[in-house]
């Protein structure tokens, strides 16, 4: 979990840095048609799943275009770790149509102002990233971009699953050029949504009043099969990482918002114990449970081995590494550690005020962690 919400945070600083930098060379507002409606599967790509009336918000798709710059790096630079990368214009603006998906509160009573700009991920070869219920329905606007070309024509070949091929009659006009376009077709996409956007009477925020904007981004979190569940995980994965890091995301999403809001500062938590032997590994326990870093309630009080990398399996999941490994702990090992249930359950409790009393996870999020972990304990004690 610590090392995939590092990634998302490095990630973050990363768009950031290129956001910025686009910003600098204004470009034309792009043409936005929508909201887009038909197609053959009759809803928008990744559209959220669950009720959103019930939350109070709804959902619209909308397709911009324009003309991008492409960018490059300048003659002997190249990618960093820490997005501080010495780019230039490759010179030359070229057409392209992507979209946007807006998933936003009906009444501007219940918008907080802050629209997250997520950069749809395209790792499994076709987007991911959508709203569920946490965070993002608690005030927030979300905006998905297809920013990258594989989200959009797919990786070449048979098996291409853009959104050109999982919907040709309702995205078989978008066109992308290059990824080397997608920062400013990305910049252009937060004009569109911005406070000082300009008026339309097709706006994507419905004139909701924005008073700022976070780029972001998110990885895998795989749920835990819980007894008396008929949930199914994916095929071809070896026992993925169930320790979701989504609750410590959610609390970043708030600090960042707070942040923005009233200058407030997010905590720092302590680093992940790295010790050099033949090069940087991570510090463990007896259990094989990383030390240091972000510990939420399902790693403070452990009844698992967890791992960040996973194991590919013959002829499974060419993305098992994103996907983590986890073994739960035996009988044998959860009564070592724990007296009886009712221990777990009070050390449990501690370590959910810990985390919110840290900054790490939201009290909102409590009640849900604690029914989990209490479902998955019962009658192993």
């Amino acid at each position: 979990m610590t090392s995939q919400l590092k990634t998302t945070l490095i990630t973050t600083l990363i768009l950031l840095a290129v956001h910025s930098y686009c910003d600098a060379d204004p470009r034309q507002n792009p043409v936005v048609t929508g909201p887009i409606t038909g197609g053959k599967q009759g809803k928008p790509f990744s559209a959220p799943t669950l009720d959103l009336a019930e939350y109070g918000y709804r959902m619209a798709e909308y397709f911009i275009e324009g003309k991008a710059s492409g960018f490059e790096f300048k003659p002997g630079t190249e990618k960093t770790p820490d997005g501080r990368w010495q780019v230039r214009s490759k010179g030359e603006e070229i057409p392209y149509k992507t979209r946007i998906l807006v998933v936003r509160p009906i009444e501007q009573d219940d918008f907080n102002g802050t629209v997250v700009l997520h950069w749809q991920n395209v790792t499994a070869g076709y987007e991911l990233g959508s709203v569920g219920s946490g965070e993002y329905l608690r005030g927030y606007t979300w905006v998905g971009v297809s920013a990258q070309k594989i989200g959009v024509d797919g990786v070449p070949g048979p098996t291409a699953a853009g959104l050109r091929q999982w919907d040709p009659e309702r995205y078989g006009s978008l066109v992308h050029p290059g990824d080397a376009y997608s920062y400013d077709m990305y910049t252009q996409a937060a004009r569109v949504v911005a406070a000082d956007r300009t008026k339309r009477s097709n706006d994507p925020m419905a004139g909701l009043q924005v008073e700022r904007e976070i780029s972001g981004s998110s990885h895998v979190t795989v749920p835990r099969v819980l007894p008396g569940s008929e949930a199914s995980l994916q095929t071809g994965l070896e026992n993925p990482n169930w320790h979701s890091y989504t609750s410590a995301y959610d609390a970043a999403l708030r600090h960042m918002h707070i942040w923005l809001k009233d200058g407030t500062p997010p905590p720092i938590a302590e680093r992940i114990n790295v010790i050099q032997d033949n090069g940087p590994r991570i510090k463990t326990d007896k259990y094989g449970n990383a030390l240091g870093g972000i510990r939420l309630p399902d790693f403070a009080v452990p009844i698992a081995e967890h791992r960040g990398r996973g194991t590919r399996t013959p002829g499974g999941n060419r993305f098992s590494f994103l996907y983590g490994f986890a073994r739960d702990f035996t009988s044998e090992e959860l009564k070592a550690r724990y007296k009886n249930e009712k221990a777990f359950k009070a050390e449990y409790e501690q370590a959910i005020d810990v985390s919110i009393a840290e900054g790490v996870m939201l009290e909102e999020d409590a009640a849900l962690m604690r029914d989990r972990a209490f479902r998955w304990i019962k009658g192993r004690l």
